[in-house]
């Protein structure tokens, strides 16, 4: 375990339009507000996303096991923004629903929006923290600069 103190800095409420790119459109955000550290919210309904429920077995280094949804379905997401190489880096985690189907999946490329999708995102200031390759793991983790 590893873990930062930081302070609440600017928080933004944000509506994603039909078609929108979730993960593009944050990712702009992110760039065009210099956000290196936040955490998000999401509610709404997207159309089609690539995501990752979990790996193919328990071990280390993870398989991810990938799926596509490829119809509307209701969600509800939380994730981080952070930096990698120096650019926005999320983690996105998102509950799909629809009918009587619920998945639960990291969302790693598409994202579009279905009507709209409502966010807000609560940026952190005074900390210095980095997503990173975490070699013992084999995935990409957050690490704190320490003064």
């Amino acid at each position: 375990m590893d873990y930062a103190k930081a302070n609440f800095g600017r928080s933004f409420i944000v509506r994603f339009d039909h078609n929108d790119n979730i993960i593009d459109n944050i990712i702009k955000i992110a760039e065009k507000e210099k956000i290196k550290c936040a955490w998000f919210w999401c509610l709404g309904a997207i159309k089609n996303a690539e995501i990752v429920c979990g790996p193919v077995e328990t071990v280390v280094p993870p398989i991810p096991s990938y799926h596509n949804i490829l119809e509307t379905n209701e969600i509800v997401a939380v994730g981080n923004i952070s930096t990698q190489d120096a650019k926005p880096a999320l983690h996105l985690h998102c509950a799909f629903g629809r009918l009587d189907k619920t998945r639960v999946g990291c969302i790693r490329k598409s994202s579009d929006v279905y009507l709209t999708v409502e966010c807000l995102i609560m940026e952190f200031t005074h900390i210095d923290v980095k997503r990173m390759p975490n070699p013992g793991l084999g995935i990409n983790t957050l690490f704190f600069k320490k003064d």
